[in-house]
């Protein structure tokens, strides 16, 4: 899953920790969507992991062993040059949006002070990571963005960065608890309750719209006319509950696992599955994160590998099923070598009666017991010797053909 506003929140909170005044020691791009940046603090070495993959945009320390390319990408060496020695003054999280800013303190070009930041957006196919300078302009990004492919935001060298265009919602966080009361009061009959909380708010999830409403109705989605007043009180409070959570920043990092398998994670316990699926709480997010991700590669490699295995032995089967019949049809014209040797012997014993240009012979079978007529067919195109020969050789080919099959 797509790491929402309130887990952003949260890891912003759990990295500044032991990241704020960690060096920049070292930056590699083991993958094209990844940069891990190695830093030096407080007497220790950590691993820090920025990705902008789509389904896998994230940040967290890792303890993963990454393999590097044998040649550094453009992009990779851009950061060595800017960021190696830089120290991180903050790390933040600008209005509840998905993604990380860390503001950098660094030298510049001449040896004076300056201030950079890495900005890692984690949105999806929109997902990038960004280095921009003192005045905010854009030094590069992993990923340009011109005017053929977004008319709503260029991220492009030179340009001054601007965050995400907001989307026509309200924040959820931003809101206090009369305006959130208030949109509630007018919310429409027709409408789901987490379909509501989805469309009308900013900073919430799928699964958290859908645990909002099971812990008022113990039900995911329950339409907002039938509901009766006790089950609106309980909503509003849910609600309220969940802002007192994130305003705490009193955070219990979960995962789900279905069938062993992990399946989503969340900031917050999870009940609405409790039935069909298993909970993990986790130490801290980056624990958690690197776990998931880690096994879900692992499981999507597993499944590639299946699949092109799969269609190996599928391809494999076909070539020897098309071999098959094609043994077994020759197997099959291999039946009457006996009969084409009878017609060769039956021929060179009444060869005097045979002329060029006859179609058929009428012959006595000397080798059967009842002695009976037999029918030969000629080839008028061909002598009595050359029809002989051609039965003979005829059965000398299947007999060899036999015994190779």
């Amino acid at each position: 899953m797509p790491l929402d506003a309130i887990t952003i929140s949260a890891l912003a909170e759990e990295l500044s920790g032991p990241l704020t005044g960690a060096k920049i020691d070292k930056v590699q791009q083991p993958e094209r969507d990844i940069i891990i940046l190695s830093l030096r603090t407080n007497g220790q070495n950590l691993k820090l992991l920025l990705s902008s993959g789509t389904g896998t945009a994230r940040v967290h320390i890792s303890t993963q062993h990454y393999e590097n390319p044998k040649a550094p990408p453009m992009f990779c060496m851009l950061l060595r040059k800017h960021i190696v020695g830089a120290r991180i003054s903050r790390i933040s999280q600008p209005d509840m949006e998905r993604l990380l800013c860390f503001e950098l303190d660094t030298l510049d070009e001449m040896g004076v002070e300056t201030k950079k930041s890495l900005i890692v957006e984690m949105m999806g196919r929109n997902s990038n990571i960004i280095l921009t300078g003192p005045e905010g302009h854009i030094i590069d990004c992993l990923r340009r963005v011109d005017g053929d492919m977004s008319k709503l935001r260029l991220v492009m060298p030179g340009l001054i960065y601007r965050l995400p265009p907001k989307q026509e919602k309200a924040d959820f966080f931003c809101l206090d608890s009369e305006d959130r009361q208030r949109l509630w009061d007018e919310a429409e009959g027709e409408k789901l309750s987490d379909k509501w909380l989805l469309e009308s708010f900013s900073g919430l999830s799928p699964l958290i719209c859908r645990e909002l409403s099971f812990l008022a109705f113990d039900d995911v989605s329950k339409h907002i006319g039938g509901l009766s007043q006790e089950e609106r009180q309980a909503f509003s409070e849910e609600m309220e509950a969940l802002c007192k959570r994130v305003e705490q920043k009193s955070f219990k990092p979960t995962m789900l696992f279905e069938e062993e398998k992990p399946y989503d994670f969340s900031f917050m316990p999870i009940f609405q599955y409790e039935m069909v699926m298993e909970s993990k709480e986790y130490p801290d997010f980056s624990t958690l994160l690197e776990e998931f991700y880690t096994r879900r590669a692992k499981r999507e490699l597993m499944q590639r590998k299946s699949h092109s295995l799969h269609k190996m032995v599928k391809s494999a089967y076909g070539r020897t099923s098309r071999k098959l019949e094609t043994r077994q049809r020759e197997l099959s014209e291999t039946e009457g070598r006996d009969e084409k040797k009878l017609y060769g012997e039956l021929i060179t014993a009444n060869m005097y009666r045979i002329k060029k240009g006859d179609r058929v012979l009428i012959a006595d079978n000397y080798y059967s017991d009842k002695g009976e007529k037999i029918e030969i067919p000629l080839d008028p195109l061909k002598t009595p010797q050359q029809n002989a020969a051609k039965y003979f050789r005829d059965y000398n080919k299947a007999k060899t053909a036999r015994e190779y099959l």
